[in-house]
């Protein structure tokens, strides 16, 4: 029905050849309908004379299908909804981010210090310049009251002062052992490693307790100085900046963060307590005692100066002194704990005659050995 000839060269002969090929007519590509098409291929090249036929002539069966045009459908749900879903969710970000931003903003400004809150020390000191050479043996305390030489200012407040009441000792103690009358307990004599059965461990005319107490090395001619012996470490407070003596084999542990109560203690268990109370301005040490010394009589006190020239309070049996200055009250008390008896009386006594306020321009001068023969008439200066 649709035949065509084609020329073609044969494979087998070699020769071109007429053959016959059958073709499918371009309308059928794509699913069209031939009829229609054809039919108006004939149409379209007759005259135009000719085009104009009557209807009932040229009319196209009924039973003829007519293609409709194609509609694509509607989506299903109208509008898409996802740009606002997504808007949405930027939105909330943005808020949670604002918030949190305000939120630490506000945090910060609270824990900005306020600026009349301030904590300042200040401390003025003076190196010593000194000549003097003191003989322990002939030298009586000076009573008379020195000038403050340097002054600590500390802005701390009362409360942390205070947060363990003071504890005083009895006064119905008795002192340990002492073997050979050196003014050094037995135990004593372990702790600054001189010989309990000899006056005089080191020979140089001086006993034991009374070269401890007026800060010499009692075991050893050189050196002479306590400090420089090894046998005591000095402490400086870090705030109140006061420096004391205490033996190398005792700890030093501040109870608040401030350091104005400090404990030392023995190995034994007992311990010295050290405060810093305030003094306040236009106070005298009297009625601060009345305040502060809780059961104290201060008929018991007795005024003194120490081996650095600082004035103080000593307790009469001396387990208790006190060192008054402009600003605080620096108490110092002999804790036995829970023994009956004082084993350290001595110690305690050096570590008072030990304690300045601040540094100070006295220093303790080289000790003067005594003639072998002087020893029996050692003056012993408490």
């Amino acid at each position: 029905m649709f035949s065509k000839k084609k020329t073609i060269q044969s494979p087998v002969s070699g020769k071109k050849e007429e053959v016959d090929v059958e073709t499918i007519p371009s309308v059928f590509y794509g699913g069209q309908n031939p009829r229609v098409y054809e039919l108006q291929k004939k149409y379209n090249a007759a005259p135009a004379e000719e085009k104009v036929i009557s209807s009932s002539a040229k009319k196209i069966p009924a039973s003829m299908p007519v293609q409709k045009q194609y509609k694509a459908p509607k989506p299903v749900g109208g509008r898409k909804k996802w740009p606002w879903i997504v808007g949405a969710i930027i939105l909330f970000i943005a808020f949670i981010v604002v918030a949190t931003w305000h939120y630490i903003n506000d945090a910060k400004k609270q824990l900005q210090p306020s600026s009349t809150e301030k904590e300042e020390v200040t401390v003025q000191i003076e190196e010593p310049i000194v000549d003097e050479v003191i003989d322990i043996s002939t030298t009586t305390p000076d009573t008379s009251i020195p000038e403050e030489i340097s002054t600590t200012t500390v802005d701390i407040e009362e409360e942390i002062l205070t947060l363990l009441p003071l504890n005083f000792p009895a006064s119905i103690f008795t002192r340990t052992a002492d073997q050979d009358n050196d003014q050094l307990t037995d135990i004593e004599e372990s702790v600054v490693q001189v010989d309990s059965t000899v006056w005089d461990t080191d020979g140089d005319g001086y006993y034991d307790g009374q070269e401890l107490e007026n800060l010499y090395n009692p075991s050893g001619v050189a050196p002479m100085k306590l400090i420089d012996s090894g046998l005591v470490r000095e402490y400086i407070n870090p705030v109140y900046k006061y420096r004391i003596y205490y033996p190398q084999s005792w700890n030093a542990t501040a109870i608040d963060p401030q350091s104005a109560h400090l404990l030392i203690n023995a190995i034994t268990g007992e311990y010295i307590d050290i405060r810093a109370i305030p003094l306040d301005t236009g106070q005298d040490f009297r009625t601060w005692f009345g305040m502060y010394a809780t059961g104290q009589q201060y008929s018991n006190m007795t005024p003194f100066t120490n081996r650095f020239d600082i004035e103080g309070y000593l307790r009469d049996d001396k387990l208790v002194a006190y060192f008054p200055t402009k600003q605080f009250v620096f108490v110092i008390v002999y804790e036995p704990g829970i023994q009956q008896q004082i084993a350290y009386p001595s110690i305690f006594n050096m570590m008072v005659q030990s304690f300045r306020p601040t540094k100070t321009v006295v220093d303790i001068p080289d000790q003067t050995v005594l003639p072998p023969l002087a020893t029996t008439t050692i003056s012993t200066s408490t």
